[in-house]
């Protein structure tokens, strides 16, 4: 049996008694480890099993006796819980022995007002049943994988890593825990302890403080009452409601895109959830406590006067109430999702600095002035703020004159632009911009039609170069031009890779042969400057443009088309300029002309721009 001396190193083995049940109270969250967590986790215990260190010390297992074989969890279930999961795993590779032997002497993790998970059956758990089956179901994969992966020569570190967790001898290397009971029959003091314990620690977040003190909520109005926790079915459902909701709105803080839009994929955020606390409390932008909203739910819940508390939290004394104030924030932000409009005006501001609680005070100030408040108003107020957030350039014209090649944050602002120029194209279409995609990938802004200016030095980019060429030059219909070019092109290339180098000083010649040719041969913009206005600029995505930097445009215009036959995220206004939709469809077009970059296509492309970007600037 576990002894409870406290701080005593107990092994991983000793706990496998058949006997014993953990249970995760209420007011914790449940099993969130991620991928590199876990990882993290089998890397130490291969690491640990080849060294010549005796023991390998998890973190300390904190809990508080409930009646014999049963412990309530206050710190150290995350590791508790990947570890029975990695002993399931080892177990079904042991021989038949040592099957018998440990069968039905593993210990069991519950989960208090939760569904209990199957440990002994972890390929069937579902992982779209909850938040806690997600995150158990991806752990079994990733330590079922390492595990299957040890073969060969690294069958070595599944018998070590065997060894080292499920046996009890002193003399082997051993996996331990350091053991501690709480002496507390009081559920009151369990969470105050579970508090102190995990306050200011990196694994736990203020959201899962926030968490401990509305189940602590419902255990004072449980002994107000002096009904004992046990037999209160009032008490065990609205526990059980509080689970049941905040579970629902953490899994929906998964969903990347809905995530993305709401925070930018913030990462100073430690847990998703935390954006709710952070709304209600009014975090300041620019505070980086992550303690912040809890101090504020602490200061709530003490009924301490203070200053800090907003001024419609002030004076609940209710966390029943303060819950429903909880989910409102959680609904308006769904609501901003749902509505088209509101979603790709606010996940544009949210992209450029703004926290849904300053988005939300904004519109709410203008209200308190406004009976006849509607949405149009709304819509009006977000356009409102989206044109301030360009700073000194919140003009039209300033926004056109911008210039790519200045130094002084012009390139800021033409993406800003040109991202907007998109976000509401897609709103007109009645299409949600996708921020996450947009996030993941990066996107630069590239120049559409080549620079005049030859930087390409290295010899290596001007094969690269060269190979973009010649594939343009093949996909048009040949002429004598065409094939002259061509020939050029390929004999340079060959010239280049048997030599390394261009001896005879060619290709800066043939660069300029190239601009020039791919280029309106009418065109009065000779000035270099005149190619970093922004309507020779567009998105495109950092791989793609960094692979093809300063390809001619019919080399781009592929890329860009066979990206989107491959269905991969293209914006909406850089496919398309390069398909020329915003060029004048009444006029016939050659294949050249749809391989050429002209002044036509610009000045189409520019009065677009003006058009859509008109709605916030005129």
């Amino acid at each position: 049996m576990v002894s409870n001396d406290n701080f005593k190193p107990i092994s991983v083995g000793e706990l496998l008694t058949g006997s014993l049940k953990f249970q995760i109270p209420s007011f914790q969250r449940g099993y969130r480890w991620d991928k590199k967590q876990v990882e993290d986790l089998i890397d130490d215990l291969k690491k640990f099993v080849l060294s010549n260190q005796k023991s390998y010390y998890l973190q300390p297992l904190v809990v508080r006796k409930i009646r014999d074989g049963v412990y309530e969890v206050l710190d150290g279930q995350q590791r508790l819980t990947t570890m029975l999961i990695l002993l399931h795993v080892l177990y079904e590779k042991m021989d038949s022995d040592n099957k018998d032997y440990y069968k039905g002497k593993f210990y069991d993790v519950v989960y208090s007002n939760r569904q209990p998970i199957d440990f002994e059956n972890l390929d069937k758990v579902d992982p779209n049943l909850g938040m806690d089956e997600f995150y158990v179901h991806m752990a079994w994969r990733i330590i079922s994988k390492s595990v299957k992966n040890m073969v060969g020569d690294d069958t070595i570190y599944r018998t070590k890593i065997t060894s080292a967790i499920f046996h009890k001898n002193e003399r082997e290397q051993l996996v331990k825990f350091i053991w501690y009971v709480v002496d507390s029959s009081d559920d009151l003091n369990a969470i105050k302890i579970f508090n102190n314990l995990n306050k200011g620690k990196i694994s736990l977040t203020s959201s899962e403080l926030i968490k401990a003190l509305f189940v602590l909520n419902r255990e004072k109005k449980s002994k107000k009452c002096q009904i004992s926790r046990n037999n209160s079915p009032e008490y065990e459902s609205q526990l059980q409601k509080i689970n049941l909701e905040w579970d629902q709105m953490e899994k929906r803080f998964e969903d990347d895109d809905f995530w993305t839009f709401i925070s930018n994929n913030n990462p100073d955020i430690q847990t998703r959830i935390d954006v709710l606390f952070d709304f209600l409390t009014h975090k300041p932008i620019d505070n980086y406590d992550n303690d912040y909203s809890y101090r504020i739910f602490q200061k709530i819940f003490d009924k301490e006067e203070s200053d800090t508390i907003p001024e419609e939290l002030q004076g609940i004394d209710d966390f029943d109430i303060l819950w429903q104030k909880v989910k409102e924030v959680y609904y308006r932000l769904e609501h901003w999702y749902e509505d088209v409009n509101l979603y790709n005006y606010i996940g544009f501001l949210v992209k450029y600095g703004k926290t849904p609680y300053e988005i939300y005070a904004y519109i709410a100030d203008a209200k308190l002035k406004d009976n006849n408040w509607d949405i149009n108003k709304t819509i009006k107020k977000l356009k409102e703020l989206i044109k301030s957030t360009f700073g000194r350039n919140d003009t039209l014209d300033s926004i056109i004159e911008l210039r790519y090649s200045n130094g002084s944050g012009d390139q800021r602002y033409l993406r800003m632009a040109l991202l907007l120029f998109n976000i509401e194209t897609y709103n007109r279409a009645g299409i949600r911009f996708p921020f996450a995609k947009y996030n993941e990938e990066g996107w630069d802004i590239e120049h559409i039609d080549s620079q005049k200016e030859n930087n390409i030095v290295e010899n290596e980019d001007r094969l690269r170069w060269l190979k973009f060429v010649i594939k343009a030059l093949m996909m048009e219909k040949q002429t004598p031009e065409n094939k002259d070019l061509l020939k050029t092109a390929i004999s340079l290339g060959n010239a280049l890779y048997e030599e390394g180098k261009d001896t005879n000083n060619n290709f800066p010649t043939f660069y300029h042969k190239i601009v020039y040719y791919y280029s309106d041969k009418m065109t009065s913009l000779n000035n270099e400057d005149d190619k970093h206005t922004i309507d020779n600029l567009a998105l495109l995505d950092q791989a793609t443009n960094r692979s093809y930097h300063n390809a001619p445009f019919p080399y781009k215009r592929f890329c860009i088309i066979e990206r989107d036959k491959k269905g991969l995220f293209v914006p909406m206004c850089t496919k398309n300029l390069f398909l020329k939709y915003y060029s004048s469809s009444d006029m016939a077009s050659s294949q050249l002309e749809n391989m050429r970059w002209r002044d036509e296509d610009r000045r189409n492309y520019l009065a677009a721009i003006r058009e859509v970007l008109g709605v916030f600037f005129n």
